[in-house]
């Protein structure tokens, strides 16, 4: 798997780290091949420190996939390239799994347990079977990746959840929650080519609405009628298509800090009963380096709804990542919003573990900026926040992140400040 000799000749000085010119893997089969890649952290076309290829080693080994790894190089055909050469045996297909999981787009998630079968059909790919506790969404899914089906560039996907998600009401300074019960079962296909990733999905969705809402009243949970602030539950299943492309640039060493990510999702759905509508979500994140390996870190996302979309369907402004400052769906009102836009920008400086690849702990200051046009579709008031954070290197979990957030624009019945505790990193 060399590159071909024109592209070797951009090289610079190992100083800035070595151009992976090939990669050779022992025992070369499809089934290495796609279980390698998966776990390298790089790939032909990449500069890498040395740190990183040594790390490539521990980084194959945690992943319970192998036994008897070596990983070792040799020069290419210019000063500065080398060929990564990857000796390994596959080791245990079925995994025992817990800890901190994550979707580029739909965000963090804790999985509470889940078992992972390596190589199904030995075909190099993965199924997988968790309860997972997110921020909103919480229940069971199962998902499953072929490699090379149904055909050779494309990998097939399955993708099954049966799960309660949150929907956030504010009325004042109460704060409302309904539980939505949803079901899915999506089919995909993925495909990776010119450093853009893109996934197509065709599926159904079912969400039922809870029948009342809950709220706190003197310390204790207190469920009351839907009817004050949103239709009659109804439920409703919708037949879907989504298009996804994912552009990923982010560093290979610290990627907290280095790089670029850049996400668009279209999803198209159908009321099986009649009618219908759509969707277009973009989100940008990019990742400056700076002195003592602080950063600057940026992101801007935008999403649309057309009308006629369920309230349900629509947007949430307010909260962890959806604008700091604010409670979730303080911004949005009980039907949600027809479209959000969202800017933050944040400064990370480890405080702890400055030396780690991941340090132990990274404070942050932070700043978000958004608006929104409601569920008639007219423009609210430009809303922002600041505040500071800590995101923790903790065992098992990995990393969760305390921010504290007020909002500085002038907001009718909202706190002064507010707290939130939650998994992975703000972006």
């Amino acid at each position: 798997m060399l590159c071909p000799p024109a592209f070797a000749q951009l090289v610079s000085s190992p100083d800035f780290g070595f151009l992976v010119e090939g990669i050779e893997i022992v025992p070369d089969t499809p089934e290495m091949d796609v279980m390698v890649h998966r776990h390298l952290g790089f790939d032909i076309g990449d500069r890498v420190p040395q740190g990183t290829i040594i790390e490539s080693k521990a980084r194959l080994e945690a992943s319970g996939s192998f036994r008897e790894v070596d990983v070792h190089t040799r020069r290419g055909s210019v000063p500065g390239a080398i060929v990564v050469v990857v000796e390994a045996e596959i080791g245990r297909r079925i995994h025992f799994e817990t800890g901190i999981g994550q979707e580029d787009i739909n965000g963090w998630y804790l999985n509470m347990f889940g078992l992972r079968w390596t190589s199904p059909l030995h075909r190099g790919g993965t199924a997988r079977l968790g309860f997972h506790a997110g921020l909103e969404t919480s229940g069971l899914f199962a998902d499953l990746e072929v490699p090379r089906v149904p055909v050779k560039s494309y990998d097939g996907l399955i993708d099954l959840g049966l799960f309660d998600r949150t929907w956030y009401v504010q009325q004042g300074r109460d704060e409302y929650r309904q539980t939505l019960h949803q079901h899915r079962l999506l089919l995909g296909a993925r495909r990776h080519s010119g450093g853009v990733t893109t996934t197509f999905w065709l599926g159904t969705l079912g969400v039922d609405p809870s029948d009342s809402l809950t709220t706190e009243k003197g310390g204790e949970d207190v469920d009351v009628p839907t009817g004050d602030f949103l239709p009659s539950p109804k439920r409703v299943h919708f037949l879907e298509t989504r298009i996804v492309l994912e552009r990923d640039r982010r560093g290979i060493v610290d990627p907290w800090r280095n790089g670029t990510w850049t996400g668009v999702q279209l999803r198209a759905a159908d009321h099986l009963s009649g009618g219908g509508f759509w969707q277009l979500e973009a989100d940008t994140r990019a990742y400056v380096p700076m002195l003592d390996r602080s950063a600057l870190a940026f992101r801007l996302q935008a999403r649309y709804t057309s009308p006629g979309t369920p309230y349900h369907q629509r947007y949430l402004l307010g909260g962890t990542r959806r604008l700091r400052g604010f409670s979730s769906g303080r911004l949005s009102g009980p039907l949600g919003a027809q479209a959000i836009w969202v800017g933050s920008a944040e400064w990370r400086h480890p405080l702890l573990g400055i030396d780690r690849p991941e340090p132990r702990l990274l404070g942050t200051l932070f700043f978000d900026v958004g608006d929104r046009w409601d569920a008639r579709g007219e423009l609210g008031s430009l809303s922002a926040g600041v505040g500071y954070g800590f995101q923790i290197q903790l065992p098992w979990i990995q990393v969760m992140t305390l921010e504290v957030g007020y909002p500085i624009t002038d907001e009718h019945d909202v706190d002064s400040v507010v707290g939130s505790l939650t998994l992975g990193r703000s972006f």
